[in-house]
C-alpha cells in the first residue's frame, strides 16, 4: 500500500543529492536503494504473470521496453532541446550533458545500453542517471532469464553476492566501483530473495501496526543517510571550515561499505510498505491510489531533476555550476517544476501505455 511513497521518497534522495549541498552520500543510497525495489518487482512479475517459459521472458522484455523507454525517449528529447538551448549552463551543471561527439556517443542517448561500460559512464548523456538504468536493464535480463526464477538459484545468487558485498566492503573504491555492474548485485539479490521470502516476513509483521512501524522505518532510514549533514552544517556554519576541509574531517562517509549497509534499510521500508494492511474501506483505496501515483512519479522525476535544473537556471539567468559552487537559488526554484512536468510525463506519456502493457502481460 504504501510502495509508492517509498519509491517517491527514494527520487526525493537523489533530487536532494544533486541540487543542494550535502556531506554524505544520498543519491548513492538512494540508486542502491531502487536497485532493490527493482530485485523485488522483477522477480514478482518474472514469477507470476511471466512464468511461462519463453513466451513468458519475451512478453517480460516487451513490458519492461513499454514501460521503461516512453518515458526516457521523453526526458532526452526535452533534455537535449535544453542543452542546445544553454550549452554551457548544461556543461557547467553536469560535464555529461553535451552533444555527442560521434555516432557511438548517440548510441547511449536512445538505447540506454553503453551509458555505462566496464570503463565507466558514458562521456555524454542528455539524461545523466541513464548509467543507472543501464545497470537496472542488464539485471532485468538476469532475474526474468535466470537469477530470481527458481528459491535455489537466487539463494545461491544472494550469497555470492554478498561475498561480492563484503569484498568491496573492504577493499572497494566508492569513486569507481560504485559504477559498476557488479557492486549493486546485492541489492537486487536481496530484493529477489525478499520476494521470495515475502510469506514469512508478512506472517513476521502480522497484526503489527504498519503505517507506524512503516513511518518509523522511514525515519530510520532518513537518520543513517543524513547524519552527516548536520555535523558539516556545524563544522562550515560555526567552525568555519570550509566544505573541502569539512568532508576531509569526515572522511568515513566515503567508505564504500557505507553504501552497501543502506541495503538492510531499504529492504525493512521496501517490506513494510507492502505488507497487508486490514480493511478495504473507501478511504484506504483513495490512499493506494494516491501511494501508486506517487510511485509513478518517482521515474520522471529521476529523469528529468538535472535537464530541469539547467533549464530554470538559464531561463534566470544563472551562470551554472557543479558540485559545491552550484546555484543554490535555482534548486529551490526548480523543484515545482520538476514535479509539475513529472507529472506531466505520467499523464500524457506513461498512462497513454497502459493499455498496451495491460495487453502484453494478457498475451503472456
Amino acid at each position: 500500500m504504501y510502495q509508492g511513497w517509498f519509491r517517491l521518497f527514494l527520487a526525493a534522495l537523489v533530487v536532494y543529492a544533486h541540487y543542494f549541498p550535502n556531506i554524505g552520500n544520498t543519491g548513492k543510497y538512494a540508486v542502491f536503494s531502487f536497485y532493490l525495489v527493482s530485485g523485488y518487482l522483477i522477480t514478482a512479475v518474472t514469477c507470476g504473470r511471466y512464468s511461462d517459459g519463453v513466451r513468458g521472458f519475451a512478453a517480460f522484455l516487451v513490458n519492461r521496453v513499454l514501460r521503461i523507454y516512453p518515458a526516457y525517449v521523453a526526458a532526452s528529447l526535452f533534455s537535449l532541446a535544453v542543452i542546445l538551448h544553454a550549452p554551457d549552463v548544461a556543461a557547467r551543471i553536469s560535464p555529461y550533458m553535451h552533444v555527442p561527439d560521434s555516432l557511438t556517443g548517440w548510441l547511449p542517448q536512445g538505447l540506454i545500453f553503453g551509458a555505462l561500460t566496464p570503463a565507466g559512464k558514458a562521456d555524454a548523456l542528455f539524461v545523466p542517471v541513464a548509467w543507472s538504468l543501464n545497470v537496472e536493464l542488464v539485471y532485468y535480463v538476469l532475474i526474468a532469464g535466470l537469477l530470481g526464477r527458481s528459491l535455489a538459484v537466487c539463494t545461491a545468487w544472494w550469497w555470492a553476492s554478498l561475498a561480492v558485498a563484503l569484498g568491496y566492503g573492504v577493499f572497494g573504491d566508492i569513486d569507481r566501483h560504485y559504477f559498476s555492474f557488479v557492486s549493486p548485485s546485492i541489492s537486487f539479490a536481496t530484493g529477489a530473495m525478499l520476494y521470495h521470502h515475502r510469506g514469512r516476513v508478512f506472517r513476521a509483521l502480522h497484526g503489527a501496526p504498519i503505517p507506524r512501524v512503516f513511518v518509523g522505518s522511514l525515519a530510520a532510514f532518513a537518520v543513517f543517510v543524513f547524519w552527516p549533514e548536520p555535523i558539516g552544517a556545524y563544522l562550515y556554519a560555526v567552525r568555519g571550515l570550509s566544505l573541502a576541509e569539512v568532508q576531509a574531517r569526515l572522511w568515513i562517509v566515503d567508505a564504500f561499505w557505507l553504501v552497501l549497509l543502506i541495503v538492510p534499510f531499504a529492504a525493512a521500508s521496501l517490506m513494510l510498505s507492502l505488507a497487508p494492511t486490514p480493511g478495504a474501506n473507501e478511504q484506504s483505496r483513495r490512499a493506494a491510489r494516491l501511494s501508486a501515483f506517487c510511485g509513478d512519479l518517482s521515474y520522471p522525476i529521476f529523469l528529468l531533476h538535472w535537464p530541469v535544473l539547467v533549464l530554470v537556471t538559464a531561463l534566470f539567468g544563472g551562470s551554472g555550476g557543479f558540485g559545491p559552487e552550484r546555484e543554490r537559488v535555482y534548486s529551490v526554484l526548480a523543484l515545482p517544476v520538476v514535479m509539475g512536468l513529472s507529472a506531466l510525463v505520467v499523464l500524457l506519456v506513461e498512462r497513454p501505455m497502459a493499455t498496451t502493457r495491460a495487453r502484453v502481460r494478457l498475451a503472456a
